[in-house]
């Protein structure tokens, strides 16, 4: 099962618990832990934020607006970002 179809199969799910009221909320929150988590783990494209001359493009996290590199090197140096923890794409990201 990819990270998507999970994610839409929690999302869709209709559980009803049995317990105490901590109980109950316990499991809710386990949810959306998961889903949070999945989310990080599905890979979004970094924004291209600003262009400098000599450094080139700034990317950033399009989950948090993290400053993530410069350059056409930032795809080689970072994968995740260092802030929130989202995977990021880079595949398709214009080289300078």
């Amino acid at each position: 099962m990819l990270e998507n179809e999970a994610l839409q199969m929690i999302q869709k799910m209709n559980v009803k618990i049995n317990g105490t009221e901590e109980i109950v909320k316990k499991f809710y929150e386990t949810l959306e832990s998961a889903k949070r988590a999945i989310k990080k783990g599905i890979e979004v494209h970094p924004l291209a934020a600003l262009h400098d001359d000599k450094k080139g493009t700034l990317y950033t996290c399009s989950s948090c607006a993290t400053r993530l590199r410069w350059g056409p090197n930032a795809a080689r140096l970072t994968n995740y970002c260092h802030r929130c923890g989202q995977k990021i794409d880079w595949i398709g990201t214009p080289r300078e």
